[in-house]
């Protein structure tokens, strides 16, 4: 994310938030703060809401960890109706993230079925953000079927402000980041190198439009140059 989200930037997070809420069209004005958003939950007029896909260019980045941040960051501060959903067929873990139940393949089940099964829905301990996991061994595959995943898309656009998908890393979204309204790329700062960054992007169908930034986790004392300027 941008440098110039820093209403909030005594809580990194709250910053984020601030910023995914701007650029996804939740806040109606530049200069509204997070805790005077408007309320589109229950008993809201009808809203359609947005995806985000969080996604990396390699595994480990993070990308479960800032989803939860982001999420709970969001709800708690009255944001929106959140809603996050496990794509990560390989290595789930926001059944851990959140304390929550796995009943079945989640996103993956819906995807088979082309509609937002209700049951696959668990509610989290915090309020307004209710979790669809996911198990280990789902089909990577259903993430191809363009049709379905629209349609399950539309879905949660339907009922909730904002639905953060949490996707394996770029080469494994298959059509996730086409058809979100966002992808928000994590990479680990201490670590990941730029050409793995570059690698993954070109790898992959993702419309650069769509890339709302990216989110530097366990970040040091400086941004580097490289990623500073990929941001601005």
């Amino acid at each position: 994310m941008s440098a110039d989200d820093d209403r909030l930037d005594a809580n990194p997070f709250d910053t984020l938030a601030l910023g995914v809420a701007r650029r996804l069209g939740v806040l109606p004005a530049a200069d509204s703060p997070i805790d005077r958003l408007p309320g589109v939950g229950r008993g809201a007029p009808a809203y359609w809401g947005k995806v985000l896909v969080i996604s990396s260019a390699e595994p480990g980045e993070g990308k479960s960890f800032i989803v939860g941040r982001l999420a709970h960051r969001l709800a708690v501060a009255g944001a929106a109706q959140v809603a996050v959903a496990d794509a990560n067929a390989a290595h789930p873990s926001l059944h851990r993230c959140f304390k929550v139940p796995v009943a079945g393949a989640g996103l993956f089940d819906c995807i088979a079925e082309g509609r937002v099964i209700d049951a696959q829905w668990v509610r989290s301990t915090v309020n307004r953000v209710e979790v669809m996991p996911t198990r280990v061994g789902a089909r990577a595959s259903m993430l191809m079927r363009v049709a379905a995943v629209n349609r399950v898309f539309d879905g949660f656009r339907a009922r909730f402000a904002i639905t953060i998908v949490d996707a394996g890393v770029l080469a494994r979204t298959g059509c996730l980041t086409q058809l979100a309204d966002a992808t928000l790329i994590v990479v680990d700062a201490r670590r990941t190198r730029r050409e793995a960054v570059a690698r993954a992007l070109a790898g992959t169908h993702i419309d650069r439009g769509r890339v709302m930034g990216v989110v530097l986790n366990r970040r040091p004392g400086y941004v580097p140059q490289w990623l500073s300027r990929s941001v601005a």
